[in-house]
């Protein structure tokens, strides 16, 4: 049986994309659309407005009217909707998958006493890809902890919200790192005299226009060299595939509590094997071995 999916923000860049996704999924079903209230389409057939054709959903402005039957819910919206989308789906023991960025310090704790009465993975960046660059951030900031650490984002000029959530993740996971070492101070931009970098401060950009879908570097900064580790999306359907991966993971998961993407990876592993094979045509030769 497929898994039933509505999703928030349906129109939008990352929920259309996701719809078009589940579309051609054999294994996922869209049941229900959200929008904001004031939206135009409201009561519009989705697949008409997606894809110029009927697919029988059509758009909500209310969570509660279209959550009945779903499986899971997947939520691109804004700070304030996941909060009740977070609710909503408390409420009703529905899995929940959320990658709304933008969160104030308030809301940010208001929305995980939510989310952890239900099962939720959250994200504010879904690509797999983020995942592994984070990784890598980590074992840098560690291993080279006397260097200087930036952090630059850039995206489409429409994007809401700045620095990305992305980004600030990569701010925390050097900062974690290396908590050993004393304490940093973000540093959102530089301007004018008196700006020389103090050794304590991590900085993090945001750059704005075109249609950027999303890149990331982390600049380590040493004595004669540096380190730059960068993430580029070509497309959101790198979003939209780990979103519904996302959405596998937690339909699956018994126990209430926020998931992040590592998890959602960390169970689509397979084990690595205990001897990896020598591929064929590298093994060496009986003149190499000596033999």
């Amino acid at each position: 049986m497929p898994i039933r999916c509505v999703v928030c923000g349906a129109t939008g860049r990352m929920g259309s994309t996701v719809i078009k996704l589940i579309e051609s999924e054999e294994n996922f079903e869209l049941i229900g659309a959200v929008e904001r209230r004031d939206h135009p389409d409201l009561a519009v057939d989705v697949g008409y407005l997606l894809f110029g054709r009927n697919n029988s959903v059509c758009l909500e402005n209310d969570l509660r009217d279209v959550v009945a039957g779903a499986d899971v819910v997947i939520d691109f919206t804004e700070p304030d909707a996941s909060l009740f989308h977070a609710e909503v789906c408390a409420d009703k023991k529905v899995a929940y998958a959320c990658g709304t960025t933008g969160f104030t310090d308030e809301q940010w704790k208001r929305f995980l006493a939510m989310a952890s009465r239900t099962r939720t993975v959250y994200a504010p960046n879904f690509s797999v890809g983020v995942l592994v660059l984070s990784k890598l951030v980590q074992l840098a900031a560690s291993s080279l902890s006397d260097w200087d650490v930036e952090i630059v984002e850039v995206h489409h000029g429409k994007k809401l919200d700045a620095p990305s959530g992305t980004a600030k993740k990569l701010a925390q996971v050097v900062a974690e790192a290396r908590r050993d070492v004393g304490e940093h101070r973000l540093v959102f931009g530089r301007e004018g005299r008196g700006s020389e970098r103090g050794r304590a401060e991590l900085g993090v950009h945001a750059v704005r226009g075109g249609d950027v879908f999303g890149e990331h570097t982390a600049y380590f900064l040493g004595p004669a060299e540096r380190l730059e580790l960068t993430h580029r999306a070509s497309s959101r359907e790198a979003f939209a595939r780990g979103a519904l991966a996302a959405a596998e993971f937690i339909v699956g998961t018994e126990a209430a509590a926020v998931y992040s993407m590592e998890h959602v990876v960390e169970a689509a592993l397979p084990p690595l094997a205990e001897e990896i094979p020598v591929l064929a045509g590298l093994e060496p030769s009986k003149k190499e071995r000596g033999g």
